[in-house]
């Protein structure tokens, strides 16, 4: 896994590596990282600038009740446990996007914003990630009917070629994926 510098410091400002301290300074939320992400852009500068020069210099006019200047620089000095993160993730197969990644997902950005998750994490092929595809969510104790239905239309999203997308959960959201997996489709597990 080569992470761009601007990779990389999303992922200090952005993700936790490990169990949670209480001492330990807690990673921006989605909608903060989409105000202070906007506010460098404003600035022109870049996250990756944050691994470079005099953090305190270059962010002196930043202003955010929620989002100190301590915090940021408690994030940033997690290098070690970014480390031992990436290398844990490289072992289990995962990969992961950014929203400044070519491969992030357009759609996301376009819909949601400032709001869209800075990182991604998964598994499997990530050209997934920007087809288009059919969206099945249900109950995890469906009648048998509800299953086959469900099963059927992952069928017929895999002989539409759309990629089916769950979360799944045993009952529906596993009847749909299966459904288009047996008849060679793909399908998209989002934890």
């Amino acid at each position: 896994m080569n992470l761009s510098p601007m990779a990389q410091a999303t992922l200090l400002l952005t993700s936790y590596f490990s169990r949670v301290d209480s001492d330990d300074a807690k990673p921006l939320t989605n909608a903060e990282w989409g105000r202070f992400a906007l506010w460098l852009k404003e600035k022109s500068v870049t996250p990756a600038d944050l691994l470079t020069t005099d953090v305190p210099l270059l962010l002196q006019s930043w202003q955010d009740p929620h989002i100190s200047m301590a915090r940021i620089l408690a994030l940033l000095n997690r290098g070690h446990s970014l480390a031992l993160a990436i290398e844990k993730w490289q072992r289990a197969g995962l990969w992961l996007v950014t929203r400044s990644d070519p491969e992030y997902p357009w759609r996301l950005k376009q819909r949601l914003k400032t709001d869209s998750p800075p990182v991604l994490f998964g598994c499997g092929n990530k050209a997934l990630l920007n087809l288009s595809g059919l969206a099945v969510v249900g109950s995890r104790n469906a009648r048998e009917t509800d299953i086959e239905f469900t099963t059927r239309a992952g069928a017929k999203a895999a002989a539409a070629n759309v990629a089916l997308v769950s979360g799944g959960a045993r009952g529906v959201d596993e009847a749909a994926m299966l459904g288009a997996i047996q008849e060679n489709g793909s399908a998209i597990g989002v934890m």
